[in-house]
C-alpha cells in the first residue's frame, strides 16, 4: 500500500517520472461546450447487475427523477460546459484533468480532485473516497456499488496533444524523453492516435508510425519540435500499469514489481520515500570507508 499525505499537499510519488507529468493543465478550463471527451470502454466491466435508479443524476450531477434508470445524457448540458463533476457541479472541459467512473450499466460519473480535496491529479485509493464521502455524504450514497472503491475510477490526467483525446490510465501511450513542450513538460501520443488500436499493436514507435501521425495531423505535428517528428528514439513507450494503483510504469526510471496472475503479468509501483533515493532505500550503494557496516544494518 503506498503511503498516505496530508490533504491539499502534492503527492510524491512518482511525481518527475514523464508518465506521471500532466502538464498545464487547468482543472477549471473552459475551452469547450461540446461533449467529445470520450474515451475508451473499460475492460474492467461487464454490462448487467444492480443499477442506480437514478442514473441520469449520477451522471449529471443534477437532480433525481426516478424514472431515469438505464438513459444516456444526449445533450450537452445547458450551461458552459459539457460535464461536471458529480460531486462539486465544476465544470470539466476538453483537457481538464479528472476522474472517471463506470457503471455497470455504461454510464459514467465524473469527478475532480478538488472533491477529495487532493491537488494536481494523483492515483487515489479508498481512503481518497471516505473522504469525499464525508464530505458529499448525500450524492456519495447514490452512487452504485461499483464506484463506492477506488478501482471503480480510472484517472484521465493527460491528453494527447495530436489527436486531444485522453489518455486515461491503463491505456498504452508513448511520451517525449525531454521536457520539450513550451509549458515546460513532456509530449504525449495516445498509440490509437497512430494506428495502434489493440493491445496486440501497440510497439515502439517506428518511423512509419511517425509518417502516419504527421499526415494525420499536421498541423499538431508542424508545432512539434522537428527532433521528435524524425527520430522515434526521442518517444518512449508506456504499456505497464500498476496493478493496484492505475498508475503508469516508466520502466526506464521507476521501481515496480513484477509477479504473475492467472497466466498473466501484472505489476506493482514501489513509492519511494521523499526523503531516500531508490539506491538510499535499497542500499545499492557500498557503505562509505570506515563506516560500521553492522551498525548501519542495525539502524535499518
Amino acid at each position: 500500500r503506498r503511503p498516505r499525505e496530508g490533504v491539499m499537499s502534492p503527492r510524491h510519488s512518482q511525481v518527475d517520472s514523464p508518465s506521471e507529468m500532466t502538464g498545464g493543465y487547468s482543472e477549471f478550463d473552459d475551452e469547450t461546450t461540446q461533449n467529445d471527451t470520450v474515451t475508451e470502454a473499460s475492460t474492467s466491466y461487464t454490462p448487467g447487475g444492480n443499477a442506480l435508479a437514478s442514473v441520469a443524476d449520477v451522471t449529471a450531477g443534477g437532480s433525481s427523477t426516478g424514472n431515469g434508470s438505464g438513459k444516456l445524457i444526449a445533450q450537452p448540458l445547458a450551461s458552459g460546459f459539457a460535464k461536471r463533476c458529480y460531486f462539486t457541479k465544476a465544470g470539466i472541459g476538453r483537457t481538464t484533468q479528472h476522474y472517471e467512473g463506470l457503471t455497470l450499466t455504461g454510464n459514467t460519473v465524473l469527478m475532480l480532485a478538488g472533491a477529495m480535496r487532493l491537488k494536481g491529479c494523483p492515483t487515489i485509493c479508498d481512503e481518497d473516497l471516505r473522504r469525499v464521502e464525508g464530505t458529499y455524504p448525500n450524492q456519495f450514497s447514490r452512487l452504485p456499488d461499483e464506484l463506492l472503491l477506488s478501482s471503480g475510477w480510472r484517472r484521465i490526467s493527460k491528453y494527447c496533444h495530436f489527436s486531444g483525446r485522453p489518455v486515461p490510465d491503463g491505456v498504452p501511450f508513448f511520451h517525449s524523453r525531454r521536457r520539450c513542450h513550451p509549458g515546460g513538460g513532456y509530449y504525449f501520443l495516445l498509440c490509437g492516435a497512430v494506428g495502434m488500436t489493440r493491445l496486440m499493436d501497440v510497439e515502439p514507435l517506428g518511423r512509419d508510425a511517425l509518417a502516419v501521425l504527421q499526415t494525420d495531423f499536421p498541423t499538431s505535428c508542424e508545432r512539434c519540435p522537428e527532433f521528435l517528428m524524425g527520430d522515434p528514439g526521442e518517444w518512449t513507450l508506456v504499456n505497464k500499469f500498476c496493478f493496484f494503483s492505475g498508475g503508469p510504469i516508466n520502466t526506464d526510471e521507476d521501481v515496480f514489481y513484477r509477479a504473475e496472475l492467472g497466466g498473466s503479468e501484472i505489476y506493482m509501483l514501489a513509492f519511494l520515500s521523499p526523503s531516500l533515493s531508490p539506491e538510499e532505500l535499497y542500499r545499492l550503494r557500498p557503505p562509505a570507508d570506515g563506516a560500521d557496516a553492522g551498525g548501519a544494518r542495525g539502524q535499518q
